[in-house]
């Protein structure tokens, strides 16, 4: 058995999902969680309109897959190509006990050094004073210890 991608419909993701494991289709679409609704947080796909299938090169009738609600079709190019086991694996080796993945841009700690890099204190460096889900407190010196909230996407690693 091998592992293909499909190329699916814009947010369809998780119907295409459940429509294949109801066809008793084993399917690996992998998923972190989206922070910027800090009350609400949503599980959303890690690659949009992609997930992985696994089937029996040969054997496995590959239409019904390109026919259910959410697929477009085998990625690349239409054409159904395996992708090594060892990527899938690999995958979710890195999910967390949640089954998702922490994507680098969430995983800023309290006390790091970042320099800021767009918005209005872009050419700054800070620390990180606080974080709640995806919304992050920093504390520039020049503005006496004082938190503001900054986009986590304006944000770099100094260390």
């Amino acid at each position: 058995m091998s592992w293909f991608c499909l190329f699916l419909k814009s947010r369809l993701e998780f119907i295409a999902e459940k429509g294949l494991k109801e066809q008793d289709y084993e399917v690996y679409l992998p998923k972190t969680i989206d922070y910027r609704v800090i009350k609400n947080p949503k599980i959303k796909p890690l690659f949009p309109e992609y997930m992985f299938i696994k089937l029996r090169e040969g054997i496995d009738d590959f239409n019904p897959v390109k026919f259910t609600k959410g697929v477009r079709c085998f990625a690349p190019h239409s054409e159904p190509m395996a992708i090594p086991n060892f990527i899938i694996e690999e995958l979710k080796r890195n999910e967390d006990e949640t089954g998702t993945h922490e994507l680098a841009e969430n995983a800023h700690n309290i006390g790091d050094s970042v320099a800021i890099i767009s918005g209005p204190f872009s050419m700054y460096e800070a620390i990180i004073h606080k974080t709640v889900g995806g919304r992050i407190w920093v504390i520039f010196d020049a503005m006496g210890k004082i938190p503001v909230e900054v986009n986590k996407m304006n944000i770099n690693a100094l260390n």
